[in-house]
Parts: C-alpha cells; structure tokens; sequence
C-alpha cells in the first residue's frame, strides 16, 4: 500500500512525486490535492521522489496511520501544481455528450473519396496510431530512461478530445486505428473511449498495443466494449531478466493478462518482442516455442532510435531481422507469405503451426515506400512520420475550436504535405529523434 504520513509531510511544493505517476491517481479536491487509493496501482515510483520520506510503500499498514491527503492547496504555491494537477472535464450532462458524438459519427457518414487521405507522395492515409496516454507502469531499457518524467494533465487531450482526433480520421478515410501510450491501460477512460470509437462507420479495426500487465482486469471490459485486437509486448519469460529489462514489470502477471485476453474471447492476439544483443537474443526460440504453444501472432520489432538512453549502447546491441530470421529458421523453417495487416510487419508462416511471425525492420530494411500511417501523441501532435520531427498541434485546434469537426478535418488534410518520403536511422550517429517512445506513441 502506497501512502502518505501527513505528519511527517513538509508541504514543500515539490512537483516530482506527481510528474513519476504512471497512472496518474493525482486529483484535486476543494481544498487538498490527494492520491486516488482506487487508481493507486502502488508501484510506489513516487515513494523515493519525497525528501523527507514521507511517501512509504508497506504492508500490513494500521489504518490510523494511513491519509490520502497530499498537500494543502491553499499553502501550496508552486504554479506547476495547477498545470498537474486538474480534474479531467466534464460535459455538462449526457444528453450534451450524446449529441456532440451523433455529430461526429454523421459526418463520418459523408465520407467520400475526394476526402480520402493522401501525402505528396501518392501515398493513402488508412491507419492511425493513437497514443491515450504518455505515461507506463514500465520503464522499459529501450523505450524511456528509468526516472521518466510525465506530462502535466492539462497538456494531455482528454477522452472526449481523444473522440474527435479518432472520428475526423475515420471521416478521412482511416479505417484502422490502434490505440498505444505510455501504456493505455492506466487511462480511466479507455472502456469509454473504446465504446465510442468503435461505433464510428467506417472504422474496420480498433487495436490496442499494451504492456499486458493490467489485461487481467481489463481484457472482458474492453472486449464487451468493442475492441477488436491486442497486441502485448513480451521481451523474455525468464521473471529475472523481464524485471530487469522492464524495470518495474512482473511477468507472472503479463502471462495472466494473456490468459486473461483469451478467455475474454480476442482473437489473433499478437506478442511484440524486441531483441537486444547480449540482454535477450538467447530467448528467440523460446519465444517462438512460447508462441506456438498459446497460439499466438509473434512479431519481433528492431530497436526505435528514439531519445537519449545510457543504459546501453543501441549499436553494440542492435539484432537485425534477418538475424532472428536465421535464429528461427534454424529449428523452425519459414515461409515468406503475402500476408498484410496494413502496418509495417512482413510476416512469415510454418508448415506445423498456425501463427503468423512477423519482423518489423525499420534499421536493416525499413518500410517507407508503403506507409500508410501517422501517429497522434498523448499531447496531440500529429506525427507525420516515425523518424521525422515533422508534425502540426491538434490540440490547438480542438480547444480552440471545440466540436468543430471540419476545422480539425481542414487542419488534418493541409498537414498531409508534410509527411517526409521516409525515415533515416542510423546508428552510428546520435538520435536525431530526441523523443522517446512513449512520448511518440508506441
């Protein structure tokens, strides 16, 4: 149980236990800012941000010795704490929301092809990858740096905002849209969220990418809810070495969140793996051998050279895809198929086994020349490329045109000319992406 000693508490103003929440159970109240003990998943990364030792993570805790209450808002001073920390807005009442939804989902019904989405390369706009959240209860090595700090509330779109990127899009001619973070599953409004998008017409597939950590308590929710798919990273079974590359994962609970997302009835669940020299490439077949056994989808992603990372050296630990393809091809032979899902996965197929094995090779053989995606941040930024910094502000536009479907549409089409004909990564130079992953969508 995570847990504040009001006494001991110096009301010192200080933002750093709110900025490391990775589910932001911070909330504001009349009078005093508090932690949630219903979001509250006690990961405890707030606990060494205290300079007095004020936040404790125990058990067995008595109960008089335990208060929610942060600080005192009216002692409080800092202006961070007012970008932080905010109620998440309301509509006025359901019969508003109700009607602003019908709205979006009517033009989405106007849809036709001289709306259709495409760059200045000919290339049709299908599939959106739309970050929910930028904030994870991991710290994966190769994702973010381990003491990650997260937007201000305020920064980040709400639900309702998240609604009408996602029904512009659709209106646009997108028919596939992936929900990522940070982790989505730490965003109370996700169920929501997937509710509404899934109701759009013309939207084919609703995913969702996750850590895998929360799907135990989420998986039935959002399948009654009307997701399609999901996606879960897994980086090792071995509980030692995910611990180690996650930083803060449990692997006994990631497999029971697979477990979890069978039982609740997805279909074509799907593993992602990234593979590090040194860290986690003895565990390639082991993975297959994992995958094959659940019968699940397997891709294996080359490391993202986003963000400035010490904690290792992403050349000397760079797998190549057809390295892995190798690896496999060794017990398990692979046949080359014609399969596309719409993303930038080549997939292969064995003779003995129903899974599908794909490899996502933006370093060694990368995937421009069909892209056929962009990326919306938590903030919303619409990224027009991975690898590219070139992007617009959404966010602008809804909040200072709120509900107004055909200047976020106007601003989406006029963004198009800015996608790049493709990405260059290279490692032998420094990340020219200086965001990381969760900051980009995943």
């Amino acid at each position: 149980m995570t847990f504040v000693v009001l006494e001991e508490c110096i009301q010192c103003k200080h933002t750093d236990c709110v900025a490391v929440c990775p589910v932001d159970c911070f909330y504001e109240e009349p009078n005093f800012l508090v932690i949630n003990p219903d979001e509250c998943i006690d990961c405890a990364l707030c606990e060494p941000e205290c300079p007095v030792d004020a936040i404790r993570a125990e058990d067995d805790v008595p109960t008089d010795q335990i208060a929610f209450i942060q600080l005192n808002a009216e002692l409080c001073v800092h202006p961070a704490w007012t970008q932080i920390i905010t109620q998440k807005p309301a509509l006025a009442d359901h019969e508003q929301w109700t009607g602003i939804r019908l709205n979006w989902i009517e033009m989405g019904r106007e849809m036709s092809s001289a709306t259709l989405l495409r760059d200045g390369f000919g290339r049709q706009i299908t599939y959106l990858r739309l970050s929910v959240t930028d904030r994870c209860n991991f710290r994966c090595v190769y994702c973010m740096p381990e003491k990650m700090r997260f937007l201000p509330r305020t920064q980040v779109l709400s639900a309702e905002e998240l609604f009408q990127v996602g029904a512009a899009f659709v209106a646009l001619g997108v028919n596939k849209i992936r929900l990522t973070g940070g982790e989505p599953l730490v965003n109370p409004d996700l169920p929501w969220l997937v509710e509404n998008l899934a109701g759009l017409p013309g939207l084919d597939l609703l995913m969702l990418t996750t850590n895998g950590e929360r799907l135990g308590i989420h998986a039935k929710p959002l399948k009654a809810a009307g997701l399609d798919r999901i996606n879960i990273s897994l980086d090792s079974l071995r509980p030692e070495r995910f611990a180690e590359l996650t930083r803060t994962g449990r692997l006994k609970r990631v497999l029971e969140g697979i477990g979890a997302a069978q039982q609740a009835g997805f279909e074509r669940l799907k593993l992602n793996a990234v593979i590090l020299r040194g860290r986690n490439d003895d565990e390639i077949l082991e993975l297959i051998r994992f995958a094959r056994r659940e019968v699940l989808d397997i891709t294996f992603i080359e490391e993202m050279p986003l963000g400035y990372i010490n904690e290792h050296d992403r050349k000397l630990s760079f797998v190549s895809s057809e390295q892995i393809r190798t690896t496999i091809s060794n017990e398990f032979p692979l046949l080359p198929t014609l399969e596309n899902t719409g993303g930038p996965a080549r997939y292969h197929r064995m003779e003995d086994s129903s899974i599908s094995v794909g490899f996502i090779s933006a370093h060694s053989n990368n995937f421009c020349g069909s892209c056929n995606r962009v990326r919306v941040t938590a903030e919303g930024r619409l990224l027009l490329c991975l690898g590219n910094e070139h992007s617009i502000d959404l966010r602008q536009v809804l909040r200072e045109s709120p509900n107004d479907p055909d200047t976020l549409k106007n601003k989406i089409r006029q963004a198009m000319s800015l996608k790049p004909e493709r990405h260059r990564f290279d490692l032998n130079e420094a990340p020219q992406i200086v965001r990381f992953m969760n900051m980009t969508g995943g």
